[in-house]
């Protein structure tokens, strides 16, 4: 197993299932193997439980000490696990008592592996965004979104940034086509305002001085000539300051 986390970790994951059908067993060792190639410490039990072992306990631990258990999903483990029938039962019992204590909900991941979710999904995480794994083989895109968020290395989103901007209705007018919109000389001596569309964008000081709001878009007018549409005139300015900050 290679290729730790940037904290030097590999997340540990147990990996639930029924073992009802051989070929759902190969796929799950096959899948858990794909997974350890991956820097995760894919569990299974029949890989860390040996004969003498009590299987109650070694459940219990290793749903407790993971960073992440994963459900092989299919109807014999709904079937299983709504009813608390056998280990898929005590694992459901196990996990749905977490989620309640705990409130850790994305800690359990649940794997579309055969039929549909209504036919597979176990009633207690039925609500749950699941990953699809119905192909023989596991799909990329899958493969990929599932390791990433057991390494903690999801897309996230771009910090918002902190501008203080002001939006303001723009002139009445046409539009430019998107083409022309690119680009727009800013006034001398100043970082705003500018536009898009049909909205003008005003730095905040700008919008606390109406004298100096006043002669920006003065200064916006005076450049329609250079950006006029090309079938509609200018009509006469008529902006409106909105005044949430």
């Amino acid at each position: 197993m290679t290729d730790a986390t940037p904290n030097g970790k590999h997340p540990k994951v147990f990996i639930s299932n029924a073992w009802e059908f051989d070929a759902d067993k190969r796929w799950t060792k096959d899948f858990a193997k794909q997974l350890r190639a991956s820097g995760i410490d894919a569990i299974l039990d029949q890989w860390a439980a040996v004969p003498g072992d009590s299987l109650p306990q070694f459940i219990a631990n290793a749903i407790r000490e993971s960073d992440y258990v994963l459900l092989v999903c299919t109807p014999e483990y709904k079937q299983r696990s709504d009813a608390f029938l056998g280990g898929v039962g005590f694992e459901g019992r196990l996990m749905a008592g977490e989620i309640l204590t705990t409130s850790a909900r994305r800690k359990f991941i649940p794997l579309l592996r055969r039929g549909s979710w209504s036919e597979a999904g176990p009633a207690w995480i039925a609500d749950a965004f699941y990953l699809n794994f119905t192909a023989s083989d596991p799909r990329a895109w899958e493969m990929e979104e599932l390791v990433r968020t057991l390494r903690g290395e999801r897309e996230q989103a771009p910090p918002v940034s902190t501008s203080a901007v002001v939006a303001v209705d723009h002139f009445e007018r046409t539009p430019l086509q998107s083409n022309t919109m690119t680009a727009r000389e800013q006034p001398p001596a100043s970082d705003g305002p500018y536009w898009y569309g049909k909205t003008v964008y005003l730095p905040r000081q700008l919008h606390e001085d109406q004298d100096a709001l006043e002669e920006h878009l003065a200064w916006l007018k005076s450049r329609d000539d250079e950006l006029e549409p090309p079938h509609e005139p200018v009509r006469e300015v008529e902006a409106t300051v909105h005044c949430g900050h």
